[in-house]
């Protein structure tokens, strides 16, 4: 084998990249020296002196649509540098033809056989088997069908372990000949002169992570006491905006023919080194769907309780949290050291939801769930989508109603935290084309997704109204605030479709670079103090999905990640009241600015650190943006003013009323589980597969 020695790299963000983490692991086994680099702020003269002072011979890149145009360019830079440059992940997955032009190796899904493959010089042997694996596909229904018939079944059925064994046999006699005919060998040499690994079935190996080689490498990593873990691969429900419908397609891995799971021995044992370390406060596993098999719940959560014992977060689905299995699920994670969960809520609109979606989940299995994450005590983080078009929304037009359906079903549910997206059409996915279809997006554009930029969090890039895209930019920096007041969507309305028209797109801008930094302050101090306790400066950037770094609250005259430990820091204080912040020694605007948001801010846990650390940077806006600000926070508060008045909302009955209100919509009484997406995708209400597949948990062991 040829030394190798491979530096793993992708854009900086405080969540561990269990891509590397992973991929390390195998490099470890295999004894190939190899090291995780992040490259902050697109510094890739940064990258480069790394790649130099490590005598990296192989650059591997993560790559997530959005920056893929920077990191091209990175890779042609060390390509002339002599550097053999690999690129995997999402947009390379789906543009692979695309990324080919820039790497000497490209990995569509998971790449642990190929890449493998590769630091044993044996890509021939992997190609060889990629075509062998095609060819037993091919015959495989028949040899079943087959064999099944001379046992006397005319019905195809699950078969078992020791019948495949007969099968598999009965392949090798057919396949083994046909590998050496020309028509074999010239597919090998088209995998191996394309430079594009895939193989339409997931990997039976699962390293462990090297975690040593990584915390050596990164120490700030180390220093976060969140530490990530995943349990499993694959999703069983298939999102439109989700890379994952393409992941489980035909052409891809298919859904259900195979779920990796990971041996509870190695996650339990990975988990214990993370104990051991003396830094971890809170363990958050990333899988898309945690403890989708209530079986492996039962065994894998009194051991978590028994041999790891730290707190934990993860990821649900909330139809997995309604009814009684949902009540026993969220039971056993609580007893076994649950602290919270993420949610996907994406749209509160059932149709969008249904039709542009695909998760018909109705508002009964959101309240129901909801609620019963409550009565464990767990807090609660949910994820949402604005900017999703309804399947009649046209060019020009605007999605603000269905976004404050969704600011109010978080409203309703008692969110802790409301993290936001606007949508981006990203290739590869149905909502995409959709978007295509419906005018708002050119095919063309999809092709490439050049225009997408590398976070979801500033703009959309679908054909809306002006005035809605401000409306939209404007309500994803005050989701969470207003998420927190009971009667927060009618205050939003009343602000975005009343007061924010009355004013010029220039004013807007202005007014958007503090809120900016208002709704990153809030929801760093939510994160810390309500969601995680870890009190932690990375806490503020925590979040599920991929490549969605943020960095510390900035703007124009905004706040740099410096301050972030200050403001934390401050979170070890005791809390004052916004009187007692009333008392400082402010200027005329920040004293008027307090007084605007304090209806508001009343409503927000640790208000005193929000409004302390807003306050103190508000003089560094540019006049203008104080201005704008000034203007429109004093419509605000009268807005607030109004609302006050009306009286404290009662959230269960309001979700009662929605429930009923839906069942009459629907046809359906609200005990009517049915939870069917289109196409007949979703999961079902006993929390088994969707109709008309089987899910095949399998346990995972390196290969030697």
């Amino acid at each position: 084998m040829n030394e190798k020695r491979v530096l793993l790299t992708a854009k900086y963000s405080v969540i561990e990249p269990l891509f590397a983490l992973h991929l390390g692991g195998l490099m470890r086994d295999l004894d190939v020296p190899w090291t995780f680099f992040p490259v902050k702020k697109y510094d890739f003269n940064a990258l480069y002196k790394r790649v130099e002072e490590f005598g990296a011979t192989d650059v591997g890149f993560n790559v997530y649509s959005g920056m893929h145009q920077q990191a091209y360019q990175a890779a042609d830079e060390l390509r002339k540098r002599g550097v053999k440059v690999h690129i995997g992940g999402p947009h390379a997955t789906y543009f692979a033809e695309a990324a080919r032009e820039h790497a000497d190796f490209v990995y569509k899904g998971q790449s642990f056989d190929s890449f493998r493959a590769y630091l044993l010089d044996n890509l021939e042997g992997y190609a060889t088997e990629t075509v062998r694996n095609q060819f037993e596909k091919m015959h495989f229904s028949r040899e079943a069908q087959r064999f099944l018939k001379s046992r006397g079944e005319s019905r195809p059925r699950k078969l078992h372990t020791d019948e495949r064994a007969q099968i598999q046999s009965r392949l090798n006699e057919i396949v083994l000949p046909l590998l050496v005919k020309p028509e074999a060998q010239q597919q090998v040499s088209n995998i191996l002169q394309r430079r594009i690994f895939f193989r339409d079935y997931l990997s039976d190996t699962f390293p462990a992570p090297d975690r040593k080689t990584f915390y050596k490498d990164n120490p700030d990593m180390f220093a976060n006491p969140i530490k990530n873990s995943i349990c499993g691969e694959g999703c069983p429900f298939a999102c439109t905006y989700c890379y994952n419908v393409a992941w489980n397609s035909p052409e891809m891995y298919g859904r259900f023919e195979r779920r990796v799971i990971r041996p509870i021995d190695d996650v339990i044992s990975e988990l214990k080194e993370l104990k051991s370390d003396g830094n971890t406060k809170l363990i958050y596993f990333q899988d898309d769907v945690f403890g989708f098999e209530m079986e492996w719940m039962e065994k894998f959560m009194p051991r978590y309780s028994d041999e790891v014992s730290i707190p934990f977060h993860a990821q649900l689905r909330l139809e997995l949290a309604h009814g009684k299995n949902g009540k026993r699920r969220l039971q056993l994670m609580k007893e076994a050291g649950c602290t919270g969960v993420t949610v996907a809520i994406e749209s509160g609109d059932y149709k969008v939801r249904d039709v542009m979606l695909d998760r018909a989940m109705k508002d009964y299995h959101i309240f129901d769930g909801c609620r019963n994450i409550a009565d464990v005590d767990l807090t609660l983080r949910t994820e949402q989508i604005l900017a999703v078009p309804e399947p009649t929304t046209k060019p020009g037009g605007s999605a603000i109603g269905v976004d404050l359906k969704t600011l109010r079903v978080n409203v309703l549910a008692g969110a802790t935290i409301s993290w936001t997206a606007i949508l981006a059409p990203y290739g590869g996915t149905e909502l995409g084309k959709k978007c295509v279809e419906l005018g708002l997006y050119p095919a063309d554009k999809l092709t490439t997704n050049n225009d997408i930029k590398d976070s979801f969090f500033d703009e959309s890039a679908l054909a809306y109204s002006q005035l809605y895209k401000d409306q939209v930019r404007v309500l994803q920096r005050w989701f969470s605030t207003f998420a927190r007041y009971d009667r927060g969507h009618e205050v939003a309305s009343e602000f975005l479709r009343t007061t924010l028209p009355q004013h010029d797109h220039p004013t807007i801008e202005d007014f958007l670079v503090p809120s900016t930094d208002i709704g990153k302050i809030t929801k760093v101090t939510l994160y810390d103090n309500e969601l995680y306790h870890t009190k932690d400066q990375h806490a503020d950037a925590f979040s599920c999905r991929p490549g969605s770094e943020q960095t510390f609250p900035s703007g124009s005259g905004g706040i740099d990640r410096k301050d972030g430990a200050a403001l934390l820091a401050t979170l070890e204080k005791p809390q004052l009241t916004l009187e007692d912040i009333a008392r400082q020694p402010w200027n005329s605007e920040q004293r008027t600015v307090l007084y605007n948001l304090t209806p508001l801010w009343n409503y927000m846990p640790r208000s005193d650190v929000i409004a302390t650390t807003f306050l103190q940077h508000f003089p560094e806006y540019t006049p203008s943006q104080r201005s704008a600000f000034l203007m429109l926070s004093a419509e605000l508060r009268k807005i607030m003013t109004a609302s006050i008045a009306k009286g404290p909302l009662d959230r269960n009955a309001e979700m009662d009323r929605l429930i009923k209100e839906e069942a009459i919509r629907l046809g359906r009484a609200p005990e009517d589980d049915s939870c069917a997406s289109q196409g007949s995708r979703g999961v079902l209400p006993d929390q088994s597969a969707p109709r008309g597949f089987d899910i095949v948990s399998v346990d995972f062991k390196e290969k030697k």
